[in-house]
């Protein structure tokens, strides 16, 4: 959804066609592909204990229960906007989500550096978000992890160095429909965070 009045207003998500449970559950996981325009997935704790611990065993899985499964996209600023616009759109979005889902974990996926091209306002544009992470979840007394990049695509994939496609195939072939490479790497994050938890 874009800004209202340069602001990132915060909508619970709806459930997938064919489900019947309104607004948002409690507890359970919230992972981000943190950007101007988010990815976000989050999990409850009963769809959390019986994710597929890899794609071989996603594969004769029951597809994914919607009822306690959500994913979307949220844009937090327009193109171009200054960052105070962008960090104030994420955090209006973030506490709102928290005040509704009230997560055991925030997990999201590390930013990229590129050493060569990365400016100063660059990684402000990243790590700003994430120290806006970090607050709420302290103050939230929320579990947080960050998911390296690399881990995420070569849980899902198979190819730690996966193109935004293959990434997008992979996720849909695992029963999802995300609507683009930002839903897909938030719902990677999730699949991989989980993965780690349950196998250690």
């Amino acid at each position: 959804m874009e800004p209202e009045n340069g602001r990132a207003v915060a909508q619970l998500p709806t459930p997938e066609a064919g489900t019947d449970r309104p607004g948002m559950f409690n507890g359970g996981i919230l992972a981000l592909d943190i950007a101007r325009v988010t990815g976000w997935c989050a999990v409850s704790r009963p769809a959390y204990k019986s994710w597929p611990l890899s794609a071989l065993e996603a594969k004769v899985a029951p597809p994914p229960d919607h009822n306690e499964i959500r994913y979307g996209r949220q844009t937090m600023a327009p193109q171009g906007a200054e960052l105070g616009l962008l960090f104030d759109g994420f955090h209006t979005w973030l506490r709102a989500m928290i005040e509704a889902m009230q997560p055991d974990w925030i997990v999201w996926e590390a930013p990229f550096l590129h050493r060569r091209r990365d400016t100063i306002d660059n990684l402000r544009r990243l790590h700003g978000p994430l120290a806006i992470v970090e607050m709420l979840a302290f103050q939230n007394e929320i579990r947080r992890r960050e998911v390296p990049l690399r881990t995420a695509k070569k849980h899902v994939t198979g190819n730690g160095s996966a193109d935004k496609r293959l990434m997008v195939d992979m996720i849909r072939a695992r029963g999802f429909n995300p609507q683009d490479d930002n839903v897909a790497d938030a719902i990677a994050v999730a699949d991989t965070f989980i993965a780690w938890r349950r196998m250690r």
